[in-house]
């Protein structure tokens, strides 16, 4: 940097002319900072709206889940006998259950204190001589223990017992804080079990004051009593029963166990949903319809990005009220956003379709003879051999059962076709009979012809025609891998007929395209069909493709909804960058990275154009203070040749 002289000489305020010099170059960096800091504000304002879509895609996560839609909730009459809970394949019901017996083993402790411990046996309890006794466990091998009462404390009356404890199941202990003595099974349940074979001395007994006769003491496995079956038993206190998890607390009490649909948490998860969707609808409707404020007389937007020298020389909370107008209508009419919202709003609205893969492979529904069938007579008895009645129904477009019967002696095979073609303007139903071979089709040749075997008793369809069909519906062939995947055959094929509709469209409202919750009409198809439910948000389709692979695709709102919010985020992430990103390549960060590369080299050029300012002042000043002492010398020059004159 050159010597800089601000006025010295000339008087001149330096500093203030130069910078009125460089106003433009500095209007020219504060107009890129202004670019920038917008740039800014947008990439934060996706961000924001990305969080809500993650939230939404939380939501949607849930009710991915089926225990969401068919989980059980489970009360117990009285938690402290046994506490339960159930899968979601338990049946809805009550159920009685006593409690018979915990599983347990066999445990004695001393009734009461006994001697305080001493170094022998004869010490701590009085004893002379030679005790004995002997104990059979599980593995049923009869051990005898000796024990001198001179010689042998308490404590190797447990390690003789424990020595052994692997093989019989029976352990012992000893707490000489509270002189308790413990003679226990190692494991618990029936097959656990303390024989007491002798005890001459009476040691086990009296002394250890654990009150065991000569004889048999076993555990017990866990009974109860469910519904009336008595004594059903498990070798465990926690054991499952018809999908229902029990845990016994306590024997001898009967309580009542009551299963049922966990409405109340499904109607939670898909109100979470409903709310995440409305966070994500409000945000994006705000974005999208507020509008900046405009300057007419300026031909400019009227509130601007503050510069530095703006905020010097402001208040915090005046900075703030001022950012917050600027930001106001910053996004509005963003084409991703509002691609966004459009894309989420067709998914949530949009009836349940078939997956684009989904072909019709043969047109209606046509069930033949499998091959030729007996050759006409004029009677179903002459024809086929059969005596009697018979009889089937079947249904059709009209959704009404049609019941045929047929007297074998007197009716034939014309009467069968004549009776089913007689109903076909209702049912959509046609049967032909032609070379021994007997047909039933459907009059519609399209994707959603159907015709449904709803009985059968004779096997007269099934057999004596040789159609090969059970009860059942028959469609269209397609290259669904079941039937029963085609979205037809759901009971709730849109979000509004399970309850849950769309807020009517206001013109810049906030709450364009927001959900409303009808909860009753919700919790009955939860209550009644929640497994419909569940296939309204999760249902797939597996289709069988040209190339001879399967291939699994989302047809439910839920699943949908999930993709879509996945790729929204993608695309925002691609816009904009995420703030814990590590290295952010978003077109918002780049442009961003360009406008400051600009602010460097207009900074840059700035700083060039001072410095020049300032060394042509400075020569300025060298030239007055040049001139100034040539002018004082010709003053001298002039003094000294007036005196001379004189």
């Amino acid at each position: 940097m050159s010597i800089r002289i601000g006025g010295l000489i000339s008087g001149m305020d330096t500093e203030s002319i130069i910078k009125d010099m460089l106003k433009a170059e500095v209007s020219k960096i504060d107009r890129q900072k202004q670019q920038k800091q917008i740039l800014e504000w947008r990439r934060d304002s996706y961000r924001e709206t990305n969080l809500k879509l993650l939230s939404f895609r939380n939501a949607i996560a849930d009710l991915k889940l089926p225990s969401t839609f068919t989980g059980k909730k489970v009360e117990s009459s009285n938690n402290s006998v046994l506490t339960a809970t159930a899968t979601s394949d338990a049946l809805s019901g009550t159920h009685v259950i006593k409690v018979n017996s915990l599983m347990s083993g066999v445990t004695r402790i001393s009734t009461s204190e006994i001697a305080e411990y001493k170094d022998t046996l004869g010490e701590q309890f009085g004893l002379t001589g030679t005790i004995s006794f002997t104990l059979k466990g599980k593995d049923g091998v009869s051990n005898t223990y000796s024990f001198d009462t001179a010689a042998k404390s308490i404590n190797d009356v447990v390690d003789a017992i424990n020595a052994n404890a692997s093989t019989s199941g029976i352990s012992a202990g000893y707490s000489s804080d509270g002189n308790r003595f413990v003679l226990a099974t190692v494991d618990k349940g029936a097959e656990e079990v303390i024989e007491v074979e002798a005890d001459a001395d009476s040691f086990l007994k009296t002394t250890l004051k654990l009150g065991l006769d000569v004889g048999e003491y076993r555990g017990t496995n866990a009974s109860i009593d469910y519904d009336g079956a008595a004594g059903i038993e498990f070798k465990s206190n926690q054991f499952t029963l018809n999908d229902i998890n029990l845990d016994l607390k306590k024997a001898g009490d009967t309580v009542t166990v009551t299963i049922s649909q966990d409405v109340d948490a499904a109607v939670d998860k898909i109100k979470a949903f409903v709310e995440a969707y409305n966070a994500v609808m409000e945000n994006i409707n705000v974005k999208l319809n507020e509008q900046r404020e405009y300057d007419k007389s300026s031909h400019s937007y009227k509130y601007q990005p503050l510069t530095d020298d703006q905020k010097d020389e402001m208040s915090e909370e005046q900075i703030k009220k001022w950012e917050e107008l600027a930001k106001k209508g910053i996004m509005n009419r963003e084409s991703l956003l509002s691609s966004i919202a459009s894309d989420i709003r067709m998914t949530t609205n949009g009836m349940l379709t078939n997956c684009d893969a989904v072909r019709i492979l043969e047109a209606g529904v046509t069930l033949s003879s499998k091959s030729e069938i007996n050759s006409y007579a004029e009677t179903l008895a002459g024809q086929f051999g059969i005596s009697g009645t018979v009889s089937f129904t079947l249904k059709g477009k009209d959704g009404e059962n049609h019941v045929y019967s047929f007297d074998s002696s007197t009716d034939d095979i014309n009467d069968v076709l004549n009776a089913i073609n007689a109903d076909t303007a209702d049912t959509g139903i046609v049967a032909s009979y032609s070379d021994n071979r007997f047909t039933l089709a459907t009059a519609d040749k399209g994707a959603n012809a159907s015709l449904q075997v709803v009985a059968d008793g004779n096997l007269f369809l099934k057999d004596t025609l040789k159609l090969g069909i059970g009860t059942g519906t028959y469609t269209a062939e397609s290259n669904l891998i079941s039937p029963t995947q085609d979205v037809k055959y759901l009971k709730y094929q849109s979000l509004s007929s399970i309850g849950i509709d769309t807020m009517e469209y206001v013109t810049g409202s906030r709450d364009n395209g927001k959900l409303t919750i009808d909860e009753d009409k919700l919790r009955e198809a939860l209550q009644n069909n929640p497994t419909d439910v569940m296939n309204l948000f999760n249902r797939t389709q597996t289709v069988l493709e040209e190339d001879g692979q399967y291939q699994t695709y989302d047809v439910g709102i839920g699943l949908k909804l999930y993709n879509t919010l996945s790729n929204a985020i993608t695309s925002i992430n691609s816009k904009a960058g995420a703030s814990d990103a590590v290295y952010d390549t978003s077109f918002l960060t780049q442009d961003i990275t360009r406008i400051d590369e600009r602010i460097e080299t207009l900074e840059e050029r700035m700083e060039r154009l001072e410095e020049r300012y300032w060394a042509q002042f400075t020569a300025l000043e060298q030239a007055v203070q040049r001139a100034n002492t040539q002018s004082q010398w010709l003053s001298q020059q002039l003094g000294l040749d007036s005196s001379q004159s004189s």
